[in-house]
């Protein structure tokens, strides 16, 4: 028995291919389940930027929320703005960044800051309800 195919024609007459429709079947399941993946992802990193995580931060926070339910007090992000203030901060479209348009438009926009100094929440230098000794990163020393 013979596999159906889809005969396909370039306008030159001296290309010619055929491929099984079998072929269209995979490349379109292959399609969606990639499509579906990446979705995933972009939701998934949405929501942490919204929370002003990264995906290494969400599993530390997540550990630093059992000690602090474990002493009775409450995990705050000094990072966390907000979801709007968040997004906006991310995307660099705040007031002194780029407009809104700059996101949908092939620009090149550098980040806010410098990479070493981040925005946090006013009145924090510090994540609450944490001890510096229960922190899973270790402060860096500038130089030798």
């Amino acid at each position: 028995m013979e596999c159906p195919t889809i005969q396909l024609t370039h306008p030159s007459p001296k290309y010619t291919s055929s491929l099984p429709r079998i072929g269209f079947v995979l490349m379109y399941i292959l399609s969606l389940a990639l499509g579906f993946a990446v979705s995933v992802m972009l939701a998934w990193h949405l929501y942490l930027i919204t929370k002003g995580e990264s995906s290494v931060e969400n599993q530390d926070f997540s550990r630093y929320k059992d000690i602090c339910k474990n002493r009775g007090t409450d995990f705050i992000n000094s990072y966390d703005l907000g979801p709007r203030r968040n997004l906006a901060v991310f995307f660099n479209v705040v007031p002194s960044g780029y407009p809104l348009y700059s996101m949908l438009l092939p620009f090149r926009v550098p980040p806010y800051t410098d990479g070493v100094a981040w925005a946090r929440r006013p009145g924090l230098v510090a994540h609450e309800g944490i001890d510096e000794a229960d922190e899973f990163t270790d402060v860096e020393e500038d130089g030798p």
